[in-house]
C-alpha cells in the first residue's frame, strides 16, 4: 500500500484515508478510535479468572497487557512515520511516548491541528469551495474534484448529532462573514458576552464603519468563533 505522507491541511483528507485502510490492514484501527487503557480493559474483561488468579491465567493477563502496549507503540510509530518531517517537528512530546503510548492522542491532535474540525480551516475550506471558479475552455474534472475534496472534509468534521438547522446557521454565520473585506476582523467582547462587533483593522480604508452582528449572534455562537483583533489583550479585550 502506497503511504500517504501528510503535509498539512490541504491533503488531510487523502492522508486520514490511507491512514484508516493501513491500520486496518495490521488490525489497529481501533487505536484512533480508544485510548490503549480502554482497549486493555476491555480485553481483560474477556479473560476468565478465578477470583485468585492461577499462574496459566496471570500468564494470559501479562500477555494481553505486553500485546496491548506492543500494537500501541506500532500504530504511534505508523501515524508518527506518515507526517512529514515539518508536521513531526510540530508534534508535542508528550504525543510520542513510546513508554506510555497513545495513538488516539497522537491522532485526535493531528485532526484538530490540520482537519476541518478547527473554525479557521473550516472558514478557510468554505472559501475555498464557495470561491473556486471553472474558466472558460478549462477541464472542470479537477476544480470539480477539487470541491468533492473540500465538501468531503467538511463532511467529516460535522458532529454527528448536527441537525440540518445548526449545519444551515453554521453555513450563514461563515457566509455573512465572508461578504466583509480581508480588512476586518470579528472581535467578541468579553468572555461569555453576547456582543458581536466586526470592525476594521490594519490596512483598512480610513473611516471604515464598524458592523453591529447582532443579527448573527446566534450563527456566531453555534461555532463559537473568537478572532480577536492583533494588538489586543486575549484575555481583557476593548469595548467598542
Amino acid at each position: 500500500m502506497v503511504v500517504i505522507v501528510l503535509k498539512g491541511a490541504d491533503n488531510f483528507v487523502g492522508w486520514k484515508r490511507n491512514l484508516q485502510m493501513k491500520l486496518a490492514s495490521k488490525e489497529l484501527d481501533e487505536y484512533l478510535d480508544k485510548a490503549p487503557a480502554v482497549i486493555l480493559s476491555e480485553t481483560l474483561g474477556r479473560i476468565v479468572t478465578s477470583e485468585e488468579p492461577t499462574p496459566a491465567e496471570q500468564t494470559k493477563i501479562n500477555e494481553a497487557g505486553y500485546k496491548c502496549h506492543h500494537k500501541a507503540v506500532t500504530a504511534t510509530t505508523l501515524i508518527y512515520n506518515s507526517l512529514s518531517m515539518t508536521v513531526q517537528n510540530q508534534v508535542p512530546n508528550d504525543k510520542v511516548d513510546t513508554k506510555d503510548p497513545n495513538p488516539k492522542a497522537l491522532y485526535t491532535w493531528l485532526q484538530q491541528e490540520f482537519g476541518a474540525t478547527s473554525v479557521s480551516r473550516q472558514s478557510e475550506v468554505w472559501s475555498m469551495v464557495w470561491g473556486v471558479k471553472v474558466d472558460e475552455g478549462e477541464d472542470p474534472n479537477s476544480v470539480l474534484a477539487s470541491v468533492r475534496s473540500s465538501l468531503a472534509e467538511l463532511g467529516s468534521s460535522l458532529p454527528a448529532d448536527m441537525t440540518a438547522a445548526q449545519l444551515v446557521e453554521k453555513m450563514s454565520a461563515f457566509a455573512m462573514l465572508k461578504t466583509l473585506p480581508e480588512s476586518y476582523a470579528l472581535l467578541v467582547l468579553g468572555s461569555g458576552s453576547d456582543r458581536y462587533v466586526a470592525r476594521p483593522i490594519h490596512g483598512a480604508q480610513p473611516g471604515a464603519p464598524r458592523i453591529g452582528l447582532g443579527r448573527v449572534r446566534t450563527c456566531l455562537r453555534a461555532f463559537s468563533l473568537f478572532v480577536l483583533i492583533p494588538g489586543t489583550a486575549s484575555r481583557d479585550p476593548p469595548l467598542l
